[in-house]
């Protein structure tokens, strides 16, 4: 029985009921640490008017652990025992002849013990703390404060009346046994506190070397919780300076990620908590994995923990590396029983651990997985990990060997970057030519988001002869900051993949400090230039590329920083504004294009090629003419997107016309008034007074303020109108 269930059990008078599992648990041999645990037991027993019973237990648990452990364990156990009863003397007596046992060689025992008080005279809690103390130390002893930040050390001991001589940083201080021990708690040469005051040069070494121990050693001696401020008050600035904590303090949490005996949680400040027992690897592995459902969150979890045991130089055990493995493939099977589907993902995960384990087996397995799969290509789409994609295609090249070059199209325009080029070598053993790589180039023009890593395959550059294409750099650079720009603008992408295209695309632009974009700008004319300079102001997702990318411009065309007036906003060519409904509308206009018309105009090509004669045949002219003007079409739009800018409410002017004001215009010889709204060329609407910002209408009445007159000759009546009511029309756009 637990210590937990025996305190309630004692807590409820149901004395025979503790008794006879006491009972139970003498019999069994149970070891002195869990006797300690159980001493809870006794203590609530003693707190309901049992001490008696309590007292009985405790001398049968003694008698029956001083016949099977050594005298220290023994002492150990009896010493917790008595802490938890307190009030007992023959247990005093029975402590005290144990102390006697142990520690009988000790000079003056008799003496400390009296001054201690162990059979009477002092609070239990004390005179075994005195004793615990005292019996540690010799001359050279090192002491920790306990009730303040200190050290000291012991210079000389009065066995015969047990008095201490102490360096203390006040200077040589002289303590009686009860006394040292109130104030002091023995300590190591590598407290943080002794080598403050007796080894300076260990100390800096270790600031500089092992922060973590550092930290390790303060929280041991103060206490098991700080947080960061209160650490830096105590370091800084005798022992670090202000100007150095910041760096030292990054170095420190990187060493304590590995610690066994310290965790971090919190942000400004951190909390620390120290456990002077210590977690293992393992156990952390496995409360995380407890938690965990997720195949990919195993993964991490593996991962961490292999990293832990090189950082740790611990073995990995591999037998908790297999149970994971187990257990992402159970709870696959109960998923597959349930749904009568496989998921591809689970196994991908499982197949990575196999090979960390060495499983010989591990290929064969992924491969009848795959062969189970209805659609194995879509079900890899879906698979957002890079690092388990190439044991995911060469899975498939085994398993599915028929109609491989059509997979192999599918997959390359999502492809992570290595994978891509493995796929590229593979299509042309296939028999692919250039002509083929240049229409999955097109394909993946036109969906800069949903192909990315197609498009970052193709401004890095493919080795394969066949896939060396005439692409301008420009175009291809051009197409990612679109893209880029479509997740600035927040459209419909899940964050992780959002996250992974803009780190993706960071690495690619700065891979061999920017060669591929340099040579870029070494192509283009200063027009280009400035065009690809406005994309990239634009966008707030590059970071430092972008700074870097904008300087390069600005050395290669010097000519495009000279400072030009400050326009206002419906002057502006680089931008367009729009309302956030015009933007969706205008996204769905290209979804529609990109995934309903320009489909079924390759169909159309297809079903018209079949027909044969192509040099006479109109059906297939008139298709490849459609989809002309489709791709025209589309490019225009991706164009405009590319320089869209959602207005919000906040950006309407109030005190003056602008995009996205309503405006009441009175005509100042009838009488008669005009209610017209200003927004973009996407939402304009001229019978219902709706009017793109760049018409002539519109700009007769950007910038007027109310009062103001101007002269509107498209009205009826034309003539001069003033300016009577603003507001803003963004609400009802």
């Amino acid at each position: 029985m637990d210590t937990e269930t025996l305190v309630k059990l004692a807590s409820t008078g149901n004395i025979r009921g503790v008794e006879e599992a006491w009972l139970s648990l003498v019999d069994s041999e149970v070891n002195p640490a869990e006797w300690q645990q159980h001493a809870d037991v006794l203590e609530e027993l003693s707190k309901t008017g049992h001490a008696a019973e309590a007292e009985s237990m405790a001398n049968m648990t003694i008698e029956a652990l001083t016949s099977s452990v050594d005298p220290p364990d023994v002492l150990a156990t009896a010493s917790q025992l008595l802490l938890k009863i307190k009030k007992s003397d023959p247990l005093r007596k029975t402590v005290a002849d144990l102390y006697r046992q142990v520690h009988g060689d000790v000079e003056g025992l008799d003496a400390l013990m009296t001054e201690a008080g162990i059979e009477g005279g002092r609070p239990v809690r004390r005179a075994i703390r005195t004793l615990d103390v005292c019996l540690q130390l010799k001359e050279g002893s090192y002491l920790a404060r306990r009730h303040e930040e200190g050290a000291g050390r012991v210079d000389s001991i009065d066995f015969d009346e047990w008095e201490f001589e102490v360096t203390t940083e006040d200077g040589s201080e002289t303590f009686g046994a009860v006394e040292l021990a109130d104030n002091f708690k023995p300590t190591s040469e590598d407290d943080f506190y002794v080598m403050a005051q007796f080894d300076q040069e260990k100390l800096q070494k270790l600031l500089k070397d092992d922060p973590a121990k550092i930290i390790q050693s303060i929280l041991a001696s103060n206490s098991t919780e700080m947080d960061s401020d209160e650490l830096k008050r105590i370091l800084t600035p005798k022992h670090i300076s202000n100007s150095a904590w910041t760096k030292w303090w990054t170095k420190a949490r990187q060493g304590l990620r590995n610690s066994p005996h310290v965790t971090i949680e919190g942000r400004s400040p951190y909390f620390l908590t120290y456990d002077p027992v210590g977690t293992s690897l393992e156990d952390e592995v496995k409360d995380q994995i407890a938690s965990s459902h997720d195949p990919l969150q195993d993964l991490k979890i593996v991962d961490s923990y292999l990293k832990g045991c090189v950082n740790r130089k611990e073995t990995p055990t591999l037998d908790l590396i297999a149970k994971i493995r187990d257990r992402i493939l159970e709870r696959e099977e109960r998923h597959n029983i349930q749904t009568g589907r496989f998921e591809l993902l689970p196994f991908l995960a499982a197949h990575k651990i196999d090979g960390i384990l060495g499983d010989q087996e591990a290929d064969a397995r992924l491969i009848d997985v795959m062969k189970k799969l209805d659609d194995p290509v879509a079900a890899i789409l879906n698979v957002e990990v890079p690092s388990l994609w190439p044991a995911a295609c060469v899975a498939l090249e085994q398993s599915h060997p028929e109609n491989l070059t059509v997979a192999l199209e599918r997959l390359l325009p999502h492809a992570p970057l290595d994978v891509a080029e493995t796929l590229a070598k593979h299509l042309v053993e296939l028999g692919h030519t250039q002509d083929n790589f240049a229409k999955l180039a097109d394909a993946i023009l036109r969906e800069p988001v949903g192909m990315n890593e197609g498009l970052l395959w193709l401004w890095k550059g493919s080795s394969v002869d066949e896939a060396k294409l005439d692409v301008p750099l420009v175009t291809i650079a051009s197409k990612m900051f679109q893209a880029l720009a479509s997740i600035q603008r927040g459209e419909n992408i899940s964050k992780e993949h959002a996250r992974q295209i803009v780190q993706n695309t960071r690495d690619v632009l700065r891979a061999k400090k920017f060669d591929r974009f340099k040579t870029m700008i070494e192509e283009i004319q200063p027009g280009v230039a400035s065009a690809i300079r406005t994309q990239i102001e634009r966008l707030d997702n590059l970071g430092r590329a972008g700074d870097d990318m904008l300087s390069m411009i600005r050395k290669q065309f010097p000519q495009l920083t000279k400072v030009t007036p400050s326009l206002p906003k419906w002057e502006r060519e680089d931008i367009m504004y729009v309302t956030s409904r015009g933007y969706k509308n205008k996204q769905a206009e290209i979804d529609e294009l990109v995934n309903v018309k320009m489909k079924q105009n390759a169909e159309a090509i297809g079903a018209a090629a079949a027909l044969g004669d192509l040099s006479e045949n109109s059906e297939y002219k008139f298709a490849l003419e459609e989809r002309d003007l489709l791709r025209a079409r589309l490019a225009q739009m991706q164009n405009e997107m590319a320089i869209a800018t959602v207005i919000r409410p906040e950006d309407v002017p109030s005190d003056h016309v602008g995009i996205g004001s309503k405006v009441m215009l009175e005509h100042t010889g009838s009488g008669a008034k005009q209610e017209v709204v200003i927004l973009s060329q996407w939402e304009a609407e001229p019978a219902k007074q709706i009017y793109n910002y760049k018409t002539p209408v519109a700009q007769a009445i950007l910038g007027h303020q109310e009062g103001d007159l101007t002269t509107v000759d498209f009205f009826n009546p034309p003539g001069e109108y003033r300016v009577i009511a603003l507001a803003s029309a963004i609400a009802e756009s």
